[in-house]
């Protein structure tokens, strides 16, 4: 009698104290940089979710409390971040795990970084060397340690759930070399660890940067962001063809985030045994390889020396968090000079617009 009344204190102080772990409550770790934090702008429409779709607040911000959950609206990761992968990731889990399944995700993001800023051993170093104010005010949000904050809240969500994947989404600023993808695995070998995972229980999930089918600047990323699989056994690319840029060709568009995110899920379903085709977020079509016009751009002393096989009509400046700095009229010229010197910024894409109209990036490294 007396170990059955002691059996239910425990379980009665469980209860009051909000540790009883729902096994049907799906969490997701949703990790990255520019294109994890959203970049599509959202309606009212876009607010309409489902009441199994939640999101842990993962900073202060107006009415979002660190390590809270509230309902999946946008924008997920912070106050002034808009739509991304994650927000179609969810719905569409969500759309097809049984009805008593919830799904929650924690979006920890700072745009523009480097992977070293999820690294155990390399992250201080790494934020103390951060020189633009936007990005060091970005960090400052996770109290100067992205890192430790998804730490912290995915420990609480486990109180609540079971975390049942990694979504990361980061590559487009180093992942040019095996050292990228040994960073990967130590990465995700440290959130293993910290939080107790087996790797056959939490897939982690790696997005490419927007393709060359859609001239992504950073499309170059894609093959070393491809052999993630070789590096971790229980890893998985996920593929951007088809998924729509937006103006800067950094970015996705609305559309091309919605088709990714929809990627993300079906591979994850996958994983679960769910039968889902590859191409079930519609058919992809073959399409041939586009040819683009060379353009010639050489950086000295800040000042770009441009010389291009066609004609331009126009040049336009855009910031690495996707901000328009200019426009730059060229007048149907082949070779000009752009002069970069008041502008503070570490790097700067240029998309320079042919005469028919054809959209060429080339990022700048200042």
């Amino acid at each position: 009698m007396k170990r059955l009344l002691f059996l239910a204190l425990i379980i009665s102080a469980l209860s009051i104290s909000g540790f009883a772990q729902d096994k049907n409550f799906y969490i997701y770790l949703c990790i990255g940089q520019s294109n994890m934090c959203g970049q599509a702008p959202f309606d009212s429409k876009d607010s309409i979710v489902s009441k199994r779709f939640l999101n842990m607040a993962a900073c202060n911000d107006d009415d979002r409390k660190i390590g809270e959950w509230r309902s999946g609206v946008p924008p997920l990761c912070r106050r002034w971040s808009k739509l991304g992968p994650t927000d179609f990731f969810a719905r569409t889990m969500v759309e097809n795990l049984p009805e008593n399944i919830k799904v929650g995700t924690i979006v920890v993001a700072v745009n523009g970084c480097a992977s070293d800023l999820f690294h155990k051993d390399l992250y201080k170093a790494y934020i103390d060397s951060i020189k633009p104010e936007w990005q060091r005010n970005e960090v400052k949000k996770y109290d100067g340690n992205p890192l430790a904050r998804l730490i912290e809240c995915a420990k609480k969500a486990q109180k609540d759930g079971v975390i049942k994947g990694i979504i990361y989404h980061q590559g487009e600023t180093d992942a040019y070399s095996e050292k990228w993808l040994i960073k990967m695995k130590e990465i995700y070998q440290n959130l293993l660890n910290e939080l107790s995972l087996k790797a056959e229980d939490v897939p982690f999930l790696v997005g490419e940067t927007i393709g060359s089918d859609q001239n992504g600047v950073c499309a170059h990323a894609n093959p070393t962001i491809d052999k993630i699989h070789d590096y971790i056994p229980t890893a998985y690319p996920i593929a951007s063809y088809g998924c729509k840029a937006s103006e800067d060709n950094v970015h996705f568009s609305k559309e091309g985030y919605q088709r990714l995110g929809k990627r993300y899920a079906i591979k994850m379903l996958q994983l679960y045994g769910y039968d889902i085709p590859d191409d079930a977020d519609s058919k992809l079509q073959s399409g041939t390889k586009i040819l683009m016009p060379e353009i010639s751009v050489k950086l000295s002393n800040k000042t770009v020396f441009v010389n291009s096989e066609v004609t331009l009509q126009k040049v336009d400046l855009v910031s690495y968090s996707g901000n328009k700095l200019k426009t730059i009229e060229i007048k149907n010229k082949k070779t000009l000079k752009i002069s970069l010197k008041k502008y503070s910024e570490d790097r700067i894409i240029l998309v320079f617009t042919t005469t028919d109209n054809q959209r060429i990036p080339k990022q700048i490294n200042l």
